[in-house]
């Protein structure tokens, strides 16, 4: 079997197994291994890593994954080599079901396996399990950008604008009184000593001016409007229809008829048409 009769059988099936290659080309399946060790062919990750591809042949997405069809292909090997690779390089360390989206399976299928894998370790942060670098320079850069963005996750627009109102006000009291303020005039209970911490307002505000904060405040007020607006709550043209509640009259049980009109009564603006027949 020769080299370049395969990379054609790869270039138009794109993918083959190790069976298809045997009885296209009446060898051995061990021949076929020897062939596919020389052409350096990347093996799915999926599907029992059943099926191979030439590494020229995929286009990998932003995390290194080829989805052909139902089957997976990554840059980085198998699929116990992609996870640890990408649980190393992520920011804030992975959870199981970010690990899934990427990977395109169910993380209840094949995250058991990491529980003692080297490189990585895992701990619990707000009831979930994620998964960090176990080199201590990395794992403290990962540590703490998780718990920025979950502090600052944990805050709806609507408690942002609150605690934005009172912190314009008084941009300089201490975080105890920041934190009593809050509960007295906007009954937003976070104290200093909760796992907010104060996270977002210090981390956002202490390096920048009142300015700032208002042009924060402005833009959360934005988004709230924005998220109430007729395009938004009506995202497509649709018509409605408006009919009697009753067929029959209540006093004498006759059928009720629709008296013909030369008119009907059209409500209209550039959201919807509102018909009463």
């Amino acid at each position: 079997m020769k080299a370049n009769s395969l990379k054609k059988m790869f270039n138009k099936s794109k993918v083959l197994t190790l069976n298809q290659v045997s009885k296209a080309h009446g060898c051995s399946i061990r021949t076929v291994q020897r062939q596919f060790a020389e052409l350096a062919v990347l093996r799915s990750y999926n599907k029992n890593s059943r099926y191979y591809t030439l590494p020229a042949i995929p286009k990998f997405n932003v995390h290194g994954i080829w989805p052909y069809r139902d089957i997976l292909f990554s840059k980085y090997g198998d699929l116990r080599q992609t996870v640890k690779h990408m649980i190393l390089t992520s920011e804030d360390g992975l959870s199981g079901n970010e690990i899934g989206d990427i990977v395109n399976l169910l993380p209840r299928s094949f995250m058991h396996h990491f529980r003692d894998v080297g490189g990585i370790f895992r701990e619990k942060h707000g009831g979930v399990y994620i998964y960090f670098s176990d080199d201590p320079t990395i794992y403290a850069r990962q540590i703490i950008k998780r718990v920025q963005a979950y502090d600052v996750k944990r805050i709806s627009d609507a408690i942002a604008i609150k605690i934005l109102v009172v912190y314009i006000k008084h941009p300089e009291l201490s975080e105890e009184e920041f934190s009593s303020i809050l509960r007295r005039e906007q009954n937003v209970n976070i104290s200093p000593s909760h796992d907010y911490k104060l996270t977002f307002f210090s981390w956002s505000f202490k390096k920048n001016s009142r300015f700032s904060a208002i042009k924060v405040l402005s833009g959360l007020r934005k988004k709230q409007t924005e998220g109430m607006s007729p395009k938004t709550l009506f995202p497509e043209i649709s018509n409605f229809f408006f009919y009697p509640e009753i067929k029959f009259c209540t006093q004498c049980d006759m059928r009720l008829y629709v008296q013909k009109t030369r008119e009907r009564d059209r409500y209209h603006n550039e959201y919807r048409t509102f018909y009463r027949p």
